[in-house]
């Protein structure tokens, strides 16, 4: 019985080294020239910076080959010693190759899964690049595009039809229940008969790094810094002339102004509220486009001019903020040094103020009714104070 189990493992030793010693020859050792070349040709001809990280796997595949065929040659070499100078029996020499090559069979089983979970893997990655080219060239093409921006406004159309109607009931209530400015009801005439009475006022222009200081610390966004600036001075106006200052003031822009004494700072607190939630709900801004662009033709001029005025009765005071260029401009070949805009007043408005930034300064034009509301001009210079104020307030440095 000891003799068959001996002949038996001598056996499967033979056939374990023959399969092996085939495999090295017919399999591994081609491989290994073939990574060899490829190693060599990607460092002659590839750039410098390529060849490092699309070799280093490559080379440490090479690198566990050559140390695989060097401690089998160095295991040949010890059973050889062992059988010829110490006598070793066949059958511990064969018990040795037979525990040597199930070393290297776990060792090849583990080898080549790790190469088929490399292969999966950077197959899965290819798969995933060449999906997003694929969904890069599809989105980018004009149809996709067209797609999308008829998905888009289809959006904000079912949107508004949604949510306009509370929105309007909404201002209604407010207009209905706010305390306008009652100074001027009653005094507003048609813009043809208060033609002469326009004044016009601007202001120094003020460097930009005060505002942006200010957005820094707040938070707020540059709009937002001189608008509270602008809304101070008119507060500050009203309450100059002995005109009842209102929680709102219905500009073209809802902002806010309370009658109250506050600092600078509260004021900006209390914008950011109010421009956030006009940015929550831009269906007002469509809906005054899509009267603009659809309703202005379809109605006739008897209905539309009395509409117009209906709709410019509620903004007695017009504000405007106009972002210009950081960059001197050159019209006919000569350098622009400063820009400043007046927005003419419409029907039944009596103030128009406007902030004008250019080449990193900022201006506020004014252009009032010296019947109406006369005294307007010192609104530029209370526009500076207030910015100055808000500086303080929040430590930026003038």
């Amino acid at each position: 019985m000891g003799q068959k189990c001996q002949r038996a493992v001598v056996w499967a030793a033979k056939l374990g080294a023959r399969y092996w010693n085939e495999a090295w020859e017919h399999v591994l050792s081609p491989t290994r020239c073939l990574l060899e070349e490829m190693v060599q040709t990607a460092r002659k001809e590839a750039p410098k910076d390529l060849p490092q990280l699309a070799t280093t796997p490559v080379t440490a595949i090479l690198v566990l080959l050559q140390m695989w065929q060097k401690v089998q040659g160095a295991l040949t070499s010890l059973s050889y010693t062992l059988r010829l100078q110490l006598s070793v029996s066949w059958s511990v020499e064969w018990w040795m190759r037979l525990w040597w090559q199930c070393v290297v069979g776990v060792w090849w089983g583990w080898w080549w899964c790790m190469v088929g979970v490399w292969w999966v893997w950077w197959w899965c990655v290819m798969g995933v690049w060449w999906v997003c080219q694929w969904v890069y060239m599809v989105v980018g093409s004009p149809e996709m595009i067209l797609v999308v921006e008829a998905m888009v406004e289809a959006y904000w159309v079912l949107r508004a039809l949604v949510s306009l109607p509370r929105l309007v009931l909404t201002e209604v209530f407010k207009a209905w229940g706010a305390a306008p400015l009652t100074g001027w009801v009653g005094r507003r005439g048609s813009s043809v008969q208060r033609q002469k009475g326009v004044a016009v006022a601007w202001s120094d222009p003020v460097p930009l790094s005060t505002a942006r200081g200010v957005k820094g610390a707040t938070g707020a966004t540059l709009s937002e810094v001189l608008l509270t600036a602008s809304t101070g001075a008119i507060r500050d106006y009203l309450r100059v002339t002995g005109l009842t200052v209102p929680e709102q003031v219905r500009c073209s822009l809802s902002v806010y102004s309370p009658r109250r004494e506050c600092n600078a700072t509260s004021a900006l607190r209390q914008l950011r509220l109010s421009m956030e939630t006009i940015r929550r709900y831009p269906e007002r801004y469509l809906a005054s486009m899509w009267l603009l662009t659809h309703v202005a033709y379809i109605l006739p001029r008897p209905l539309l001019g009395p509409a117009c005025r209906a709709l410019a009765a509620t903004c007695p005071v017009l504000l405007s903020n106009l972002a210009g260029p950081h960059q001197p401009e050159v019209l006919w070949g000569h350098e622009i040094l400063d820009v400043l805009y007046w927005r003419p007043p419409h029907d039944g408005a009596v103030l128009s103020v406007c902030v004008t930034s250019y080449r990193g300064s900022a201006v506020l034009g004014v252009a009032g009714d010296v019947r109406i509301a006369p005294g307007a001009t010192t609104l530029p210079q209370a526009f500076i104070t207030h910015l100055n104020e808000l500086a303080v307030e929040t430590g930026v440095r003038l």
